[in-house]
């Protein structure tokens, strides 16, 4: 039996599972460019956490032969504080200027009133509680977080709102061996491109050219990127996300030649292959800035 194969029969881990053609695929998908070591890791991880990297809740990330770096979302992390039986709850909010708020660390407990005027973003706090575990609580200061993505730039409050779960998270159920974008800093995603590599004016006028050329629109150009990532508008794709699907409408035939067919059939035939691409190539998810 390989070593990769006594991976996959580890006991006690979680209820995933892989077998050897789920392996074989990984290593052309999923954890592409990966040593057997590495990959191990990358499977004692998915299995350890009940993260599914098929699904994209866990994905491998290497470049330029530096180490890799295994990655989960926020959505990760609560799925694996969810799973727990000690699990009580989860809760957060944005402060804004103008409200009232503070935090008494010694009691692990937090006064936070919405003003009635309330002005810029100052930060968020997070509380996370555990059966027989003393509260974890923090505070994240906006202005040290922000990326000043594009992602950032749409839905600040949401962001900053997840760096402060996936600080309290990952305290409480004494996460190790995965991190999430969130918790890299500015230096780190430079290094890490790919996590925030966002598309510009010119690759979205290339794909909408593309789609009108092919005598498709701009709505069914949506439910198809919907349907393959989630994301509703073509400027939170990134660059990998956004060659997949240029290749997927290269793909497809012209509109015309497909008249007799429904729109839910085009978004069908477009989601169809565009996930069929994204199961080719290297998964670097900044989706995983899904929403709250």
């Amino acid at each position: 039996m390989s070593q990769l194969e006594q991976v996959v029969e580890m006991k006690n881990q979680s209820s995933l599972q892989f077998t050897q053609d789920q392996i074989e695929l990984m290593k052309k998908t999923v954890a592409k460019g990966a040593t057997n070591d590495e990959l191990q890791m990358f499977i004692y991880l998915a299995e350890r956490y009940n993260l599914d990297p098929f699904q994209k809740e866990i994905w491998f990330i290497k470049y330029d032969g530096k180490s890799p770096t295994i990655m989960t979302s926020r959505d990760g992390y609560l799925k694996i504080a969810q799973e727990s039986d000690d699990f009580i709850g989860l809760i957060s909010f944005v402060v804004k200027e103008g409200d009232t708020f503070s935090i008494d660390a010694a009691n692990y407990t937090v006064n936070h009133q919405f003003g009635t005027k309330r002005g810029p973003i100052v930060g968020a706090w997070a509380k996370c509680e555990r059966r027989n575990r003393t509260p974890v609580v923090c505070f994240v200061d906006f202005s040290e977080y922000n990326q000043n993505s594009p992602m950032w730039r749409k839905y600040p409050s949401a962001m900053i709102q997840k760096v402060a779960e996936v600080f309290v998270l990952k305290r409480q159920f004494g996460i190790n061996g995965l991190v999430t974008k969130e918790e890299l800093d500015t230096g780190e995603l430079e290094n890490m491109q790919a996590v925030e590599l966002m598309v510009n004016k010119k690759h979205i006028d290339s794909l909408l050219n593309l789609v009108a050329k092919k005598g498709h629109t701009k709505k069914q150009l949506r439910a198809g990127i919907y349907k393959a990532y989630g994301v509703s508008e073509v400027d939170e794709l990134t660059i990998n996300q956004y060659k997949q699907v240029m290749h997927g409408y290269e793909s497809l035939p012209d509109a015309e030649d497909i008249h007799k067919e429904n729109s839910k059939e085009i978004v069908e035939e477009v989601g169809t292959q565009l996930n069929q691409k994204s199961d080719q190539e290297e998964l670097m998810k900044s989706q995983e800035a899904s929403l709250v």
